[in-house]
């Protein structure tokens, strides 16, 4: 994978994450799963972050419950967060 798509990954996944889950998130997929991001993927797992209404949460949840993706109706046991309407969505329509 060259540098330039390695970027473009972390990118994508900024429009909703804080850097450290970003990396995190693609640390997980990478190493824990092997089953690395492509482009089109981190843009998706993005998109479902932002649904949930707090990415990093989601990041987290995916993260914990070792899933290779996100869907917020997996999650039960917790309540959504609100929407903070700091424009994570709109964010990822521009993308």
């Amino acid at each position: 994978m060259s540098l330039e798509t390695r970027h473009a990954i972390l990118d994508a996944l900024l429009t909703v994450l804080d850097e450290e889950r970003a990396l995190a998130v693609i640390e997980h997929r990478r190493i824990t799963i092997r089953k690395p991001l492509t482009l089109y993927a981190a843009k998706l797992l993005a998109k479902r972050f932002a649904e949930w209404g707090d990415g990093n949460e989601a990041a987290d949840m995916m993260i914990e419950r070792t899933w290779q993706g996100f869907d917020s109706s997996w999650v039960r046991d917790r309540p959504r967060p609100a929407l903070t309407g700091n424009g994570m969505i709109d964010a990822l329509m521009r993308h």
